[in-house]
């Protein structure tokens, strides 16, 4: 008896699918006469190869025949790339390298509808289109017989970047810069206008107080400012407002201080009147001796006086042998003219301008520097302060910021009664004058900046200083501004040289920032540059630094500290007239500087916060001259 053959075996069959039953009459008869040696099988198609159900498996149903159920075989080529997997739906076609029993092949129902799907991971290929029996990216097939798939892959050509062109070495427009290289100065902020018991100060302060408190708080360097008319020998006597039991504070006597203020005073006339020590009876040449003390090689104590006229204005005068006392030498009412013939004349000479017990007496100052101090402040016989941009022809302001030896009426309709016929050396003067205050005491905004337009359209070349004007003792606080010189060390000469080359910037109260900016890619702030008028501009480029992301105070932000976090500023070009030529907001900003054939333009930048509200830095201003 011959056994019943079947084209399928179990394990072909879908997993978890129950195998087909044929429970009919014929198929009984069939396995019957089979079994007997009879000729009659199970019927097939006219395809002798398709499977059909085992023989001999009896169906339930009666009185009727079927055909057995056909399979057709779905054959999936083995994905080339690694990651790749074929799946289908329904479930059978499991393929791909990385599968752990991979299943490439099934058989499904004739008739059925089959849809594969792939997947792969590797960024090297990319699938492209199904090939054999599935075009296009979708397969989905219907199995009306053999079906044979493959999923076709491209590699992946990763282009390299085209290589950028190397930048072009930028081509100067102007002379070649022969200065120290920005890259070797240092960024050194320090304190500038202090006060002590030596003319109008903190009566239990002296300079050394002052130089050693800033010292300590990792400060560069200070600068004293003692009123020069305090200066003279044998005058011990302080002049602070507490001095006289408030009987000069306004503040006093519109009864705004608290009552402690009087026991402070009292406390005050004591050191004010009662204490003739001996540095006080001779404070010029003390004032050297403190700070020849306090100076060391990373800290530069200056010795300086403020002249002091409150009709033609204040002026700030560092390392000078001698000084001059506005209220002696005729500047305090009659005339700037003195004080100009002192500043011009050498120390060894004596002349008009000067004091007779300063180092050599009556000795001039063409030694010295200068600083204009809170410009339009002093102005007892003319409104200056009330017409910021109209000095010109006025006392205030140092004869309106007058860069001739003429001299100035005293007010309207009153001629100067000197007659005196001085020699003013203008050209050396707006040579060592500078700088200029942009921040005072607690700031003041910047009402200051049309004064410092004014000057800069009338041929001075100065800079920005921030000052405290520090009389209560204060000092090295945050409530007052700083400045940064940008020297290559710290002794006097090295200071003389930064100061002379305008590289200084003035800080507002409270601000521990750096600032980095190139005029034509090589010079510094202060710079006066000869230029090729026909590359029409020459680019100045800046940017604000600050450490770890955040404003701090004292020496973290000036001693061995790196500036290294940049932020978000707004930078403000200023030029002729206080024009503001272009904002830029950014972590810095690249401005073209016009250059005009023939004409020196000054240019320079002030730093705001980013939202606009007020200005942290002003920069020295660049001269550009056409040629």
């Amino acid at each position: 008896m011959s056994k019943p053959t079947s084209a399928v075996t179990p394990s072909q069959l879908r997993p978890h699918a129950k195998p087909f039953l044929t429970l009919t009459v014929s198929s009984i008869m069939a396995a019957v006469l089979a079994a007997c040696g009879g000729q009659e099988t199970a019927s097939t198609d006219n395809n002798p190869n398709a499977p059909v159900a085992p023989a001999g498996v009896m169906s339930s149903e009666t009185n009727s025949e079927t055909q057995p159920v056909r399979l057709q075989s779905l054959q999936v080529e083995l994905p080339l790339v690694d990651s790749a997997v074929i799946r289908s739906m329904p479930e059978g076609i499991n393929c791909g390298r990385s599968v752990a029993s991979p299943v490439c092949s099934f058989s499904f129902p004739e008739g059925s509808t089959v849809r594969l799907a792939q997947t792969y991971e590797d960024s090297k290929f990319k699938f492209t289109s199904w090939g054999g029996d599935c075009q296009g990216i979708d397969c989905s097939l219907t199995m009306n017989g053999a079906k044979s798939v493959r999923a076709q892959y491209e590699t992946v050509v990763v282009m390299a970047p085209p290589e950028k062109p190397p930048t072009p070495a930028y081509v100067p427009v102007c002379d070649a810069y022969t200065g120290p290289q920005p890259a070797s100065l240092v960024h050194t902020e320090g304190l500038m206008h202090e006060h002590s018991s030596y003319s109008d100060g903190d009566p239990a302060a002296i300079p050394y107080t002052y130089y050693e408190i800033a010292k300590k708080a990792g400060y560069g360097y200070v600068g004293a400012s003692e009123h020069s008319d305090t200066y003279d020998a044998l005058n011990f006597i302080t002049v602070h407002d507490t001095c006289t039991l408030g009987l000069t504070d306004p503040q006093a006597l519109a009864g705004k201080v608290s009552p402690d203020y009087f026991r402070t005073s009292a406390n005050s006339a004591q050191l004010c009147f009662a204490s003739p020590t001996a540095d006080k009876l001779l404070k010029w040449e003390s004032t050297l001796s403190q700070a020849v003390k306090s100076s060391t090689k990373n800290f530069l104590a200056i010795r300086g006086f403020e002249w002091t006229s409150d009709v033609f204005g204040h002026i700030n005068v560092y390392f000078s042998k001698n000084f001059s006392n506005a209220k002696t030498d005729g500047g305090y009412v009659l005339s700037m003219e003195s004080f100009w013939d002192w500043f011009s004349r050498s120390p060894e000479l004596p002349g008009i301008g000067g004091s007779p017990t300063s180092t050599i007496p009556m000795g001039g100052g063409s030694d010295a520097l200068g600083v204009f101090n809170h410009p339009g402040d002093k102005c007892q016989f003319d409104s200056a302060k009330a017409e910021p941009t109209g000095s010109a022809g006025k006392l205030c302001n140092w004869n309106g910021f007058a860069t001739s030896s003429t001299l100035q009426p005293l007010a309207d309709g009153i001629k100067n009664p000197s007659g005196l016929q001085l020699n003013a050396n203008f050209e050396d003067i707006k040579r060592r004058m500078f700088g200029m205050e942009m921040y005072n005491d607690a700031n003041r905004g910047d009402r200051y900046a049309p004064f410092f337009h004014e000057a800069l359209d009338q041929g001075w070349f100065l800079s920005p200083v921030g000052s405290e004007d520090e009389h209560h003792g204060q000092y090295a606080t945050e409530i007052r501004p700083k400045t940064v010189t940008i020297t290559t060390g710290f002794s006097e000469a090295e200071f003389r040289e930064a100061w002379l080359a305008r590289r200084t910037y003035a800080l507002s109260p409270g601000v521990h920032l750096r600032v980095t900016q190139l005029t034509d890619n090589a010079y510094p702030m202060g710079s006066r540059l000869q230029c090729d008028s026909t590359k029409k501009t020459t680019p100045l480029t800046i940017q604000a630094f600050k450490k770890d992301g955040k404003f701090g105070t004292g020496a973290q932000y000036t001693k061995d500290a790196t500036y290294n976090s940049a932020a978000v500023y707004t930078y403000k070009l200023f030029t002729k007239n206080g024009n503001n030529l272009r904002t830029i907001k950014g972590e810095s900003a690249t401005f073209d500087l016009p250059i005009e054939k023939g004409q020196q333009r000054w240019y320079y930048v002030q730093v705001w916060d980013a939202d606009n509200k007020g200005s942290l830095i002003y920069t020295a201003p660049v001269w550009v001259t056409g040629k």
